[in-house]
């Protein structure tokens, strides 16, 4: 999977001044500049293997901007949570990671088809809040934000010319430093299914 992430990395990086060609010369016509927007849910898996998301889904929203004939850009927003829970000294001990992540995402795809397999590359930013519980009682609160990698492969079908349905996958970096001085890897894998609308 990392070495996966790095070849996409450095993939991402090369396409990036031919992304930016693409989006100066390309005409401002229906077919090669048009906007999506979707709504979706999911599941997220934590790189950290202590940590599970609980059976909670995570929500996305997400918008990208069509450019030329295979290029486009892309702002995802993503939430979910991150539990982990241990006994100490006979009672029940929980830490909560409430995240919001917001991607910036160069994307590849074929923009004039009715299927659209993509594959993106970008960075996040996170805000992270942490709580901690001991017994039930609420005994530490925390806060953070972190920068991290995110690469990006999905799936478009376009059911008309302006409704579609989609599936991604999403891995990211998440290396929370808090304020007490500690840090947590809140980064992982989420799984999307999106319903979504071009404009």
């Amino acid at each position: 999977m990392k070495k996966l992430f790095s070849i996409l990395v450095i993939v991402s990086i090369m396409m990036m001044p031919l992304l930016s060609f693409a989006m100066m010369d390309s005409s401002e016509t229906e077919d090669t500049h048009y906007i999506l927007f979707s709504v979706g849910g999911g599941i997220f898996t934590p790189n950290d293997k202590n940590y599970t998301s609980n059976g909670k889904p995570n929500l996305s929203l997400s918008y990208v901007e069509i450019y030329g004939d295979y290029f486009g850009l892309g702002i995802d927003i993503d939430s979910y949570s991150a539990e982990r829970s241990r006994l100490i000294f006979g009672y029940d001990y929980k830490e909560r990671h409430q995240v919001i992540g917001i991607d910036l995402l160069y994307l590849i795809q074929p923009n004039k088809k009715a299927i659209q397999p993509y594959v993106g590359m970008g960075f996040g930013l996170f805000t992270n809040k942490l709580s901690v519980k001991y017994n039930g009682e609420t005994i530490h609160n925390d806060s953070g934000s972190a920068l991290g990698l995110v690469g990006k492969v999905g799936l478009r079908a376009f059911l008309t010319d302006y409704l579609y349905v989609g599936g991604a996958f999403k891995y990211f970096t998440n290396n929370q430093k808090v304020k007490d001085g500690g840090s947590f890897e809140l980064g992982g894998t989420i799984y999307t299914l999106e319903l979504g609308v071009r404009f």
